[in-house]
This record gives C-alpha cells, structure tokens and sequence, in this order.
C-alpha cells in the first residue's frame, strides 16, 4: 500500500508488509532494508511517523547519504546497488524515499565488524515485524 492519494494532492502514508516508516534514521533501518531485500522488496519513508504523520527531514540528500553508508559498511554482500533514494515533497516537507529491490545475492545479513561469524538475517512477514534467523539455519 503505502502511499494511498487523496482526492486532492494530498497523500496519507500507512506502513504494509512492503512499507516501513521511520520519522529519524536509525540504526534498525539497517533491518527493515535487509528484510526488504530478502524477500520481495519494499519502501522505506524517512520523514514520516508510524502514523503516517509528515514531519519532513532537514537535509534529504545528507539523510540518503547517511543510508547509503549504513547500508555499504554493514549488510553483506553488498546491497547498494538495490537502493534508489528520491526526495519527495509532501504538505511542504521533505521526504526521503528508498526503494529497495529484492536483492539477487540472498541472504544479506549485517554483518559485525569484530567477526564474521557473528550474524543476523532479517526477513519480513505478513505479520509485519522482522524475525531473526541464527547464521547456523541459512
């Protein structure tokens, strides 16, 4: 679903299985794209509140650019080429949307820097919440 229009040029935002919103990045982003990418693919608002509430972002490209670091430095193998990052203007505030394909090299997991072994698989459901998968089943 995610972005549903109005009658006018309003657009309401609402989190689905291939929808997640996230007012500021955080680290758990990191999560929600590997889910993304190992299942069907998705969007990702920054910007937007659970609720769907606009708040917008002060620097859209910084915030893309913060993504797309998180994204090079902490999934394996590597994803980025998957990402498509837009800014979208919505009631006069900046939003960042990422579009992430299904990845061709599943699974992508996030890897810990100290050691390889250490890792954890994201997938996404209908239920909608990310479900850890130990290294030991993939």
């Amino acid at each position: 679903m995610g972005r549903i229009f109005t009658g006018g040029d309003e657009m309401i935002f609402q989190e689905s299985e291939t929808v997640e919103l996230k007012s500021i990045v955080v680290d758990d982003i990191k999560k929600e794209i590997i889910a993304f990418a190992n299942c069907e693919g998705g969007k990702l608002y920054i910007g937007v509140q659970d609720d769907g509430t606009i708040i917008g972002v002060e620097d859209p490209d910084g915030t893309a650019l913060q993504i797309s670091n998180m994204v090079r430095d902490a999934i394996k193998p590597d994803l980025t080429m998957f990402l498509h990052y837009e800014t979208l203007n919505e009631n006069g505030k900046q939003i960042v949307a990422v579009d992430i394909q299904q990845g061709t090299e599943r699974p992508y997991y996030v890897a810990k820097k100290d050691c390889v072994q250490k890792v954890c698989l994201f997938v996404r459901d209908i239920r909608l919440y990310r479900l850890p998968i130990l290294q030991s089943a993939v």
